[in-house]
């Protein structure tokens, strides 16, 4: 029996034991993950990208001293700039801020965040040359252009040395003092050179018994390249040509020189569609961006409208198909604008004389929000706080919100150039790109314009008028 019990005794006593380093065990995991996710940081580096559809939307806008003003980059600058505290900021109220060459951005929604930077008294100076073929003058860039182009010479001043990382594409410097440090980039030369042809029954190019025309660029989303439609002067060289994403893909072993025949309607209209992108070109609607697409947008995007060489030509949208009509021979672009979140919403301003006009942003000053007017198609819930609009939107809808003239004695009106027509419009304070060009008030008062907003300095009504160009 004493036998029996002091085995039950240590098999109670090994079970104990076992359970407690278990425990131990389970507790240090616990600790482990704890300290990981405290270490955790949301660092956005030079290498940040955001696609439109990103939490944060991280935009770099660097001081052009030959424009006089802030140009958007794709990368954030390396060399030779400060970071601008008291200019950047985020639309949403994030806080932005830079330390040891990397931005962070501290946020707890959606936001669109923008970086200034401007040069700074340095004590190495780069200047970047790039130039077209040997033969061709060489000009000043900002940055270090991509592969197609190679490094062709270099030089410091006061003994400093340069080197170039070709993987990397990045220079390092070694100086003792100040330095002024030249590179040049040369432009490859090119193996494939390619004739762009589109069918135009008046055309001068015949090709398997069908007429073209030569063009300078990809024509419109109403024609394309069929696989195999295009020949090449060097036959002895293996090369193939596809169409792809709106864009030509070339393959080839050798030099050679192509023709490339994009057939489509004959239509006096050739029409290119232009979506919404962080980068690109301007388009329809003042400060934003677009990119040429091959197909119609669908999701996630609406049609803004439309801009034609003739002025006489016409554009209709409907059931998701493009119509396009004029005269005379000519291009038209049709633009598609992204949504916000789910929701598209139109902003419209009150006028003096009582009407409302599209303009792009939520109005920064001088307007009160008219919940009554506003409404979205599909029913969702709109708010207002602080000048950030809010869709509580669980499908894709449109809304229409309109903003009034406030009943105070201060009132701002705010002009912005439409670049591609070269006018000032009635806007909003832009986000970004665009600078002060032109302020006055009546009776005294004084405008300035601070951190993306404007601050009225007056002692009676008064009348401001501010443009940005």
């Amino acid at each position: 029996m004493k036998k029996n019990g002091f085995i039950s005794t240590s098999l109670i006593y090994t079970f104990f034991i076992l359970v407690l380093l278990l425990m131990l065990f389970l507790l240090n995991s616990y600790s482990s993950v704890r300290f990981l996710m405290e270490q955790y940081k949301y660092d956005i580096k030079n290498s940040f990208a955001a696609e439109s559809v990103a939490d944060i939307n991280l935009y770099f806008m660097v001081w052009d001293e030959s424009s006089n003003e802030y140009e958007l980059q794709k990368e954030m600058p390396e060399i030779g700039y400060n970071f601008e505290e008291d200019y950047s900021y985020c639309k949403n109220g994030s806080r932005i801020s830079y330390s040891n060459g990397n931005i962070s951005v501290a946020a707890s929604r959606s936001d669109s965040c923008y970086a200034y930077f401007t040069a700074a008294e340095k004590d190495i100076n780069l200047k970047i040359y790039t130039k077209e073929s040997s033969a061709s003058e060489r000009v000043l860039v900002k940055s270090i252009p991509n592969y197609i182009y190679d490094l062709t010479s270099s030089s410091c001043t006061n003994g400093a040395t340069i080197d170039f990382n070709e993987n990397t594409r990045k220079f390092t410097i070694k100086a003792t003092d100040k330095t002024v440090c030249e590179v040049e980039f040369t432009k490859k030369e090119v193996d494939i050179i390619l004739n762009l042809f589109k069918e135009d029954v008046y055309g001068s190019h015949e090709y398997n018994g069908v007429e073209y025309k030569e063009v300078k660029d990809l024509p419109g989303s109403n024609y394309t390249m069929v696989d195999g439609n295009y020949y090449c002067l060097n036959q002895d060289v293996n090369t193939i040509i596809k169409y792809e994403n709106n864009d030509l893909v070339v393959e080839s072993n050798g030099k050679n020189e192509c023709n490339i025949y994009f057939t489509g309607e004959n239509s006096t209209v050739e029409l290119i569609i232009m979506q919404e992108t962080d980068t690109g070109v301007n388009g329809y609607t003042t400060g934003l961006k677009y990119t040429r697409t091959s197909t119609i947008p669908s999701t996630g995007y609406k049609y803004a409208g439309y801009i034609c060489e003739d002025v006489g030509a016409t554009v209709t949208y409907s059931g998701g198909t493009l119509e396009a009509t004029s005269n005379k021979q000519t291009i038209c672009r049709a633009y598609f604008n992204k949504y916000v979140g789910n929701a598209f919403i139109n902003y419209y301003l009150e006028t003096s004389n009582g009407n409302y006009e599209s303009v792009v942003s939520v109005p920064n000053i001088g307007y009160v929000y008219n919940s009554e007017k506003s409404q979205c198609v599909n029913g969702s819930n709109i708010e207002v706080n602080n000048n950030i609009v809010t869709i509580d939107a669980t499908g894709e809808d449109e809304c229409n919100v309109y903003f009034d003239m406030a009943s105070v004695d201060i009132k701002v009106n705010v002009y912005v150039m439409n670049r591609t027509l070269s006018v000032f419009e009635l806007s909003s304070i832009p986000a970004a790109g665009y600078e002060l060009y032109h302020k006055e008030c009546t009776n005294g008062a004084s405008i300035e314009y601070t951190n993306g907003s404007l601050n009225v300095a007056a002692e009676g009504p008064t009348v401001c008028t501010v443009y940005f160009r």
